[in-house]
């Protein structure tokens, strides 16, 4: 009777099972069952997280490019205002001057600004437009494409017909930033318009840009303030026209 009792009370303390020839505890089995439920909702839970992480990149993605587009349309818009209300201001500045295209004209007024200080001055204060111009072009503020449309070729015409004057004057004051910002924007809106622009005697020539607007190179020229053709080219490099240059600054 005593061992029956002792059978029994070892019964109540340890529950014995066999479970493919192995024998365990009660214990053992319920921890491993809590494990593997631990296991489960651990990876159910990272998988939830994963989707939600997944349709929040997209979210985000999405607005990204919703707030990007519309910062772009908002850009062009302000690009847009700007030209026009400084449209006056521009063409005040250029009553004074010769037409952008007309080079020898111009090569003729910049020869006279070094014995005339207001010509001088019409010069430098249309210039110092098109720096402030360029700025807001080259920092993004303004958008190139609508700058280009409204007046991309007198821009790059300005710059082929100015620009030698503006090189000298950098090398008299040893000051190459001067209407960098300028030079800049034209150089950017003749590979928008895959032509080339005026360039020092002194700088390679690059390869002509290939044209991946669908605009021919002969429209460079066509802009809403069109003007008359020069009779000479402005984007002639020939030993002519860097004498003309040179005749023009004094050869300073």
């Amino acid at each position: 009777m005593r061992a029956i009792g002792v059978v029994t009370q070892c019964r109540r303390h340890v529950a014995l099972t066999s479970i493919a020839g192995v024998t365990v505890s009660a214990f053992e089995i319920l921890s491993s069952t809590i494990a593997a439920v631990a296991v489960v909702v651990n990876i159910a839970a990272l998988l939830f997280l994963g989707m939600q992480v997944r349709q929040g990149v997209r979210n985000a993605s999405a607005a990204d490019a919703a707030r990007k587009e519309e910062w772009t349309k908002r850009r062009k818009e302000a690009s847009m205002q700007f030209y026009m209300t400084t449209l006056e201001r521009r063409e005040h500045h250029r009553s004074a001057l010769p037409p952008d295209r007309d080079r020898e004209s111009i090569a003729r007024f910049l020869a006279e600004t070094k014995n005339d200080p207001a010509k001088d001055a019409a010069v430098r204060t249309y210039l110092s437009y098109l720096e402030m111009l360029g700025t807001g072009v080259n920092t993004g503020v303004l958008d190139i494409e609508i700058i280009e449309q409204f007046a991309g070729g007198s821009i790059i015409a300005a710059w082929n017909n100015y620009g030698f004057w503006i090189i000298e004057v950098r090398e008299e004051f040893s000051a190459p930033a001067i209407y960098r910002q300028f030079e800049i924007m034209a150089r950017a809106i003749a590979v928008e318009r895959g032509v080339e622009v005026w360039r020092p005697a002194t700088e390679p020539r690059s390869p002509l840009p290939a044209d991946e607007s669908g605009r021919a190179a002969t429209d460079a020229d066509a802009d809403l303030d069109a003007e008359p053709e020069p009779d000479a080219d402005p984007n002639s490099d020939s030993d002519s026209g860097r004498e003309s240059a040179r005749a023009v600054t004094g050869g300073r």
